[in-house]
């Protein structure tokens, strides 16, 4: 099926993913969507990944192998409210298009892997250990 819709996190990297889709599909507008960012680690946000676990950990927001799903640090977001804005993404689009529309989401690792949990009703273990790669191409009826 033909996609009618693309929505994008307003990132340079994922807007220029979407354009080459819409070129492709010949659509003609790509819809920016703050709700598409990527999971918010606040002042956090410059930590290279491995430091940052590290600081979780130390901070106490790691547990069992994970973060913690209400733990946020510093000015960030918990991935309980990343799953919150994937939650408001789905009923957004549901109420805004019809069943047949196909839509594109154009977005980011850890925001796909909530959107994913959330789509397919998973728990936070489960949809946290979800490793999308990189132009991943998920498809989600919702």
């Amino acid at each position: 099926m033909k996609p009618s819709l693309i929505y994008s996190s307003p990132k340079k990297r994922t807007l220029q993913t979407a354009q080459i889709i819409a070129d492709i599909c010949n659509i003609g507008d790509v819809y920016e969507s703050n709700l598409l960012l990527e999971y918010d680690k606040g002042e956090w946000s410059s930590m290279p990944s491995s430091e940052l676990q590290k600081t979780i950990s130390k901070k106490g927001g790691w547990v069992s192998g994970r973060p913690a799903f209400d733990w946020h640090p510093p000015r960030g977001e918990s991935w309980q409210d990343l799953q919150l804005r994937a939650k408001r993404v789905i009923n957004n689009l549901k109420e805004a298009h019809q069943d047949t529309d196909v839509i594109v989401v154009v977005s980011h690792n850890q925001f796909i892997r909530a959107i994913r949990g959330v789509a397919l009703d998973l728990s936070f273990n489960l949809w946290f250990d979800y490793k999308p790669t990189n132009a991943e191409v998920l498809e989600i009826d919702i």
